[in-house]
């Protein structure tokens, strides 16, 4: 490069930059001056202590400006490969067959369907409310699938709660199901009459004799069926809650004296299921008998019809053992815990327990 273009280059760059200078000197001008108003604009605000209004500054009017519901800002701008990261998720649109739904129509389609179907529970809850109240009552009706029956088939499920109140507590239910069915009598004459198709009771409910009373007027018919039914099983219960209930009888509850005083009187409660026979064996006090004791029962619904005491080493013809045979003989279970302490209380004193 020879030294005149180089000069030349020179004086350029120098003139480029007093054009420069030139125009920084008017920006400064322009920010001086700016400055100014703003500080005007700020005294004059504190003077007179009206917040200050860029509309009313600027000559625009309240009118071309909606403050209180600004317009929402979408951004729909973005590539397709990243749109669904800025969109609003409610605002997003899905095809729903031929029309386009929104997510946020889809969330109130769902709150909507929530709302019914947690009304529909809340009526099944209470239903199920008011049928556990009505079962306080002891004999409830129960709906049956009428596809397992004939199409003119009349039937009816009958449900029977019995309480324990050995146990506190509600024992497994039984069912019966009612059937309508011809019936002829002496006269030949048919008639349709209730019967019982099926059921759970226990073996000892005489069903057949408690059906008969089905074969009456159908007013009184349903009424004498359940009570006898529900009589009898409150009746077993009864006794199943007195003999449980001997299980809790210590020794300390009869004499304060000997080593087992804490103990259990009954060691082992034996019955069947319709407490007809009744084997309790006892905890010897001085717990040095290799032989268990017991006492054997054979009870009607009512009372105690046959009692034999078996004591280790004592001979069955004693007679504290009669004594309390006797005791035990004809007692009613009303009076099952009174009489079963007086007769433990009789072996203690005769150190024969």
């Amino acid at each position: 490069m020879s030294a005149d273009s180089l000069q030349k280059e020179i004086q350029d760059i120098k003139g480029d930059i007093q054009s420069l200078h030139l125009e920084i000197d008017v920006l400064d001008k322009e920010y001086l001056a700016l400055l100014a108003q703003v500080k005007d604009l700020e005294e004059s605000s504190r003077q007179t202590d009206k917040p200050y209004n860029p509309q009313e500054t600027h000559g625009f009017s309240k009118a071309n400006y909606d403050i209180d519901e600004p317009r929402v800002m979408k951004n729909n701008c973005f590539d397709e490969s990243i749109r669904k990261y800025f969109t609003n998720v409610l605002d997003a649109v899905e095809e729903d067959g031929t029309e386009l739904v929104t997510k946020r129509q889809k969330l109130d389609n769902i709150a909507s369907d929530f709302k019914a179907k947690s009304e529909k529970i809340l009526e099944m809850k209470q239903n199920i409310l008011y049928e556990n109240i009505f079962r306080f009552g002891g004999i409830t009706a129960f709906p049956l699938n009428p596809f397992l029956f004939e199409e003119n088939d009349e039937i009816i499920g009958l449900r029977f709660d019995i309480f324990s109140h050995y146990g506190s507590k509600f024992i497994t239910p039984h069912y019966v199901i009612l059937r309508k069915m011809k019936y002829t009598d002496k006269s030949q004459e048919t008639t349709m009459k209730w019967e019982v198709y099926r059921h759970t009771l226990p073996v000892y409910i005489p069903i057949s004799e408690y059906s008969e009373c089905l074969q009456e007027d159908e007013e009184i018919a349903f009424a004498k069926f359940t009570s006898n039914i529900r009589g009898h099983l409150i009746q077993v219960q009864y006794k199943h809650d007195k003999f449980d209930s001997l299980q809790n009888i210590k020794y300390d509850h009869i004499s304060k004296s000997g080593p087992t005083k804490s103990k259990a009187i009954v060691e082992k409660l034996e019955k069947d299921l319709q407490c007809q026979r009744v084997n309790i064996i006892l905890l010897n006090r001085f717990l040095n008998s290799k032989k268990a004791s017991q006492i054997n029962l054979v009870c009607s619904n009512d009372e105690i019809k046959e009692a034999s005491c078996i004591i280790a080493g004592v001979d069955p013809d004693d007679k504290t053992i009669i004594q309390c045979e006797s005791l035990l003989k004809n007692c009613d279970f009303k009076d099952l815990i009174r009489t079963f302490k007086t007769v433990t209380g009789h072996l203690m004193k005769s150190e024969k327990l």
